[in-house]
């Protein structure tokens, strides 16, 4: 639990104290850890499907009383799906993403995810997790579309870096944005931390530098 030991020992971050398990970290430990046997996955995946909404959105918490949705929360999951071949399984998640994109609602960032660089570059990672037809056909010009949009804009490193992927992925140019995450470059050779996440009630913002600078990295090599 996060707590402001200088003011007070009630939870900050957390205001009622708990932090539920959640799917979104639950989706991305699984597509790398990769725990065996498969059946111990495939009940996970089970259990994680019971938590789908009527709209194809995904609640955020293994907790019915918070009912917290996000569209980069709910590509996640998906990602994880398609990735054990079972993401025909939420066709009605896939329309929810895609509307996310059709309607441009990341552009202001979502609930957790405040970046819509961010946003987009989780989509890409969504499309990275599968060749299936569907989902390519689904998702994949339209991505790009969104993509080209932000081209040439400002933003924090890890903004930067995480466009520059999504272009790489997609065949898109961007080398002003390649140049412009460069001449963001510290003298030690690492980027500074760019916003990441954020928690969903109080708006604080969580970041590192060395996941931005890995990001950097990556962008600048693909």
């Amino acid at each position: 639990m996060a707590y402001d030991k200088a003011l007070s020992d009630k939870p900050v971050l957390i205001p009622e104290g708990i932090f539920p398990d959640d799917l979104d970290t639950t989706a991305l430990a699984l597509k790398v850890l990769q725990p065996s046997p498969t059946e111990v996955t495939s009940s996970i995946l089970d259990m994680m499907a019971e938590y789908v909404r009527e709209d194809g959105g995904f609640q955020t918490y293994f907790d019915r009383s918070k009912d917290r949705v996000d569209p980069i929360v709910s590509a996640n999951i998906l990602a994880c799906f398609y990735y054990y071949n079972r993401g025909h399984e939420l066709g009605r998640t896939l329309d929810y993403v895609r509307l996310t994109l059709l309607n441009r609602s990341y552009i202001q960032g979502t609930r957790y995810y405040s970046s819509p660089d961010c946003c987009l570059g989780f989509i890409g990672r969504l499309l990275r997790s599968s060749s299936d037809d569907h989902l390519q056909a689904t998702l994949g010009s339209l991505l790009e579309s969104r993509v080209r949009e932000r081209l040439g804009l400002e933003g924090s490193a890890l903004d930067l870096a995480m466009r520059i992927i999504t272009c790489a992925q997609l065949g898109v140019q961007c080398e002003r944005d390649r140049r412009a995450l460069l001449d963001l470059q510290c003298d030690d050779g690492s980027w500074e931390g760019g916003w990441l996440y954020q928690y969903g009630r109080s708006g604080v913002k969580i970041g590192n530098r060395a996941v931005t600078t890995a990001m950097a990295i990556a962008a600048l090599s693909s």
